[in-house]
Parts: C-alpha cells; sequence; structure tokens
C-alpha cells in the first residue's frame, strides 16, 4: 500500500509494547499497550500515561461528570458517520497531552474537526486523521476500540501483553484481519425474540459485540439446554413449545455464525 493513503498499522516496539501507529501520515500520534498501562507517543513530546482503568466514554461537554477519560474516537464526523481515527482525551490527561495535541495541531486539521472536539467534549489526538469516505477507517477503528475495551475489562488478558510470542501473533492478526463493530441481530418472529432474550439473560451474548476467539465459545448443546429451561420459565409462553431444532439454527445464526476478533493470539 502506498504510503500516501494514511493507514493504521501493528508491529512491537523495542520494549515489548503493541505499538499502534499511523503510516503515510505526519506529526500524529501512536497508542502502546503494555499489561500496566497504554501510552500515547509523538515526536518531539514526553509520551503521556494512559491507565486502563481510565479508558472510557467521554460524554458530551455539557456533562461535568466527563472527567479523566480517553477512547478510540473518529477524527471527524461526516454525513456518512465518523472518518479516521483518534484518541479523544479529558480531565488531567488532556492536560497532560497538551504538547501533544499543540504539535499535531495543523491549520487543516483544526477545519476538518470542525465542531465535533467542542460539543463532545474533550480533546482530539490523530492517529489516522481521514477525512474521505474512502479511507473512512471504519473497521481498523472498530477494532482499535474494542481491543483496548478488552483490556481495560479482562486484566487476565492485559496480562499477556507481557508475552513476546503473544504480542507478535497478536500484532500480525490485527493487521491482516481489522473487522468493523457488528450490530446484535434480534430477530423479528415472536420464537426468534424469545431465544435471543433467553439465550441473553442466560450469560450467552457477545459482551465485546463479537467473540474474542471461536475457541471460546461454549458447547451449543449446553446453549440449547440453557435457553430451553429460561424459555420454559417465560411466564409468557405458556402452552407454547419451540422445538429445540429452531433454538439450535437461531443460536447458531445469531451467537455462532459471527467472525471473531482478531484477538486469538490474546485468549487462546
Amino acid at each position: 500500500m502506498s504510503t500516501a493513503v494514511p493507514a493504521l498499522r501493528y508491529s512491537v516496539d523495542e520494549t515489548g509494547a503493541l505499538l499502534a501507529w499511523p503510516q503515510g501520515a505526519r506529526r500524529c500520534v501512536a497508542l502502546a499497550m503494555r499489561p500496566d498501562a497504554a501510552e500515547i507517543r509523538g515526536e518531539g513530546s514526553p509520551p503521556v500515561r494512559l491507565e486502563w482503568s481510565e479508558n472510557g466514554v467521554i460524554h458530551w461537554a455539557i456533562d461535568e461528570t466527563a472527567r479523566d477519560r480517553w477512547q478510540i474516537a473518529g477524527w471527524t464526523q461526516g454525513r456518512g458517520g465518523p472518518f479516521g481515527i483518534a484518541l479523544r482525551v479529558s480531565g488531567h490527561i488532556e492536560s497532560a497531552s497538551h504538547a501533544l495535541i499543540d504539535a499535531t495541531r495543523r491549520s487543516w486539521r483544526r477545519f476538518s474537526i470542525g465542531n465535533d472536539e467542542y460539543l463532545s467534549g474533550g480533546s482530539l489526538l490523530p492517529i489516522v486523521p481521514s477525512i474521505s469516505s474512502f479511507n473512512s477507517c471504519w473497521r481498523e477503528r472498530s477494532t482499535l476500540s474494542a481491543l483496548t475495551t478488552v483490556l481495560r475489562d479482562r486484566a487476565d488478558l492485559r496480562h499477556r501483553l507481557g508475552d513476546a510470542q503473544r504480542v507478535y501473533r497478536l500484532a500480525a492478526d490485527l493487521m491482516s484481519g481489522p473487522l468493523g463493530l457488528r450490530a446484535e441481530r434480534t430477530g423479528i418472529r415472536r420464537d426468534t425474540v424469545d431465544i435471543y432474550t433467553a439465550m441473553r439473560h442466560a450469560g450467552f451474548f457477545h459482551r465485546f459485540g463479537r467473540p474474542l476467539s471461536r475457541a471460546s465459545l461454549p458447547n451449543i448443546d449446553d446453549v440449547i439446554v440453557a435457553t430451553r429451561k429460561r424459555l420454559d420459565a417465560n411466564p409468557y409462553r405458556v402452552g407454547r413449545h419451540t422445538p429445540d431444532e429452531v433454538i439450535r439454527k437461531t443460536a447458531q445464526k445469531i451467537y455462532y455464525d459471527v467472525e471473531p476478533w482478531p484477538f486469538a493470539a490474546l485468549v487462546d
């Protein structure tokens, strides 16, 4: 790929940290990920430490509860949705990042982000500052956002970032298979909706939008048994019977036939 088109790349740095960095874009930042914390890196400025516990949604500027947060976000917003990849920072993280913000902010970038930064709170640091629908970075942004969310919520997996072999495998998988965020399917027919609801109440849903790996999924027969118990206990289904084969087909479609995030190196 020509470096004329900004793109997100993954590699492992000399310290063993997983590095998400921009190729083909100048005066941008990179995100380094280690078991203890993440880190914003940029040329000519000291790195800024990001605690995993502070990863989360930054609310609108009028929401006074938005404090000390960082998240993966789009660089700008268009009619078709967000474009590019950025780090949105607020609170003490924003204060610590002023040098990086100044170093990465050009006049055209001030124009390209428009009012989004001011309305949404915090400040944006460009990773891949794309403003084109032909390079919206939707898949790359979704995958990186899911990865940081998993690392925030799963300390057991975060610890595995200290395993060099896993990190090299993870970087390669992330390069080859970014995926877009998947909307959950709930169905239209009554049986499908009831099965989906029963499965969710039984804990059979993808907490991070997609499976973390196929190997982490439970046996489908166990899912059918647990779902059947929930359906039979539903007082609004008295006198209504759904065959196990229907449960199996529905579970296969909405739970098993979902491509997992490329995080198997951390999970398996």
